[in-house]
């Protein structure tokens, strides 16, 4: 469990789970509250237009008023194991619960085969950041300004839980705790928004050189000042040529301290980004912080290709496989170096070899890869492999 601080004295619980029950009740929820409009949970949508009209009026009168007895009363690592603990009144509910569960769930739970390693991962990592609220630490995880439907439930929350789903992208929920916040964030490591390795300098940089000018940042005082902003307006405040007005726009729009949109008569108007500011001062923090900078100077994927760093943990183990052929080689390449050459393994070693590079305990898929891609080579029995 990570200890996080918010404010001086209250402590902050941050855990990271793959609950299926937690899912599975949220997605439901979901759908049933919110069934016309499911525009920002793509999976969702998807399942709702498989249901039948009678399995739609069931959902929604299921999770119109919840019964208690449907909350989980802890994670379950096994949805049957939910199953068994819940005590419905309902017969109905209970063979409904059910039939959702086999007929559209399993199937995609079944292949989260990395989900639970994903989580440990997260759960054990040193967090790069300084945090005294829950907001910061909501902030921390998601890289971005915390949205509004999260944020106005953070008051009184002492425990935050954020748990890997394939069914939804963002819901959050307090189900029977007052101080218990469960966020619900996509199990994909591709839509996840954490990072997996520190801050770098020139992240930071290439920010503070679009702050590094009096104009740029005469500019944001106005719209600071004065609202949202035609282009010839500014131009007049500035008093300098259209050109040089549109060069310090388009780096101000580019770094997104600010937003541009059209105007009914075509005409361009620029906003202040606020959040943007504050992502500027919380990536400044974190790249300052004491976990950040021992991490630069000890993370092993520095030194590794940008596309092969984002399948690697903090310790350069191989957190998940590419799908992609070229990731696919660069990683191969990257494990034959663990390999020492000019000793021939049993199928035992290699696969105790492998498991040291690797956090999702599929040795054999590496194994086949190493041989497929020409890396190493092996006895026609399989009974010993040896490096190229």
């Amino acid at each position: 469990m990570i200890k996080l601080l918010q404010k001086e004295t209250t402590p902050v619980e941050l855990h990271i789970t793959t609950s299926p029950a937690h899912s599975v009740l949220i997605a439901l929820k979901t759908v049933a509250q919110n069934q016309n409009n499911l525009e920002d949970e793509p999976w969702l949508k998807q399942f709702a237009t498989k249901l039948f009209v009678d399995e739609l009026k069931t959902l929604k009168e299921i999770f119109e008023d919840i019964d208690p007895a449907l909350i989980p009363s802890q994670e379950y690592a096994i949805f049957a194991d939910y199953l068994s603990d819940i005590d419905l009144k309902s017969a109905e509910a209970f063979t409904f619960l059910k039939q959702m569960w086999r007929s559209h769930f399993m199937p995609v739970w079944d292949r989260q085969h990395y989900l639970q390693s994903l989580a440990d991962n997260l759960n054990t990592r040193e967090w790069p950041t300084r945090v005294k609220s829950a907001e910061s630490v909501v902030k921390a995880f998601l890289r971005r300004p915390v949205p509004t439907f999260i944020g106005r439930e953070l008051g009184g929350v002492t425990k935050l839980v954020f748990c890997l789903s394939p069914f939804v992208e963002f819901q959050a929920a307090k189900f029977d705790s007052d101080t218990t916040l469960w966020i619900f964030v996509p199990s994909d490591p591709k839509k996840l928004p954490m990072r997996y390795e520190p801050i770098q300098r020139s992240e930071v940089t290439r920010l503070a050189s679009a702050l590094a000018d009096e104009a740029r940042l005469q500019i944001l005082e106005m719209l600071a000042a004065y609202g949202p902003m035609r282009s010839q307006e500014i131009m007049e405040q500035l008093d300098v040529s259209q050109p040089t007005v549109s060069r310090q726009l388009k780096q101000l729009k580019m770094t997104q301290f600010m937003f541009e949109k059209r105007d009914g008569d075509a005409s361009k108007i620029f906003e202040l980004n606020n959040d943007r500011l504050g992502e500027v001062t919380h990536l400044l923090e974190t790249l300052l912080s004491t976990a950040n900078a021992r991490m630069v100077l000890n993370d092993p994927r520095l030194d590794q290709p940008a596309e092969l760093r984002k399948f690697l943990n903090e310790d350069g183990q191989i957190h998940r496989y590419p799908n992609k052929m070229q990731a696919q080689q660069l990683l191969i390449g990257y494990l034959a170096t663990k390999i020492e050459k000019g000793i021939k393994y049993s199928e035992k070693e290699i696969n105790a070899l492998l498991n040291e590079w690797h956090t999702y305990k599929d040795p054999a898929r590496l194994r086949r890869d190493l041989v497929d891609f020409g890396v190493m080579e092996r006895t026609a029995d399989g009974a010993e492999y040896w490096l190229v």
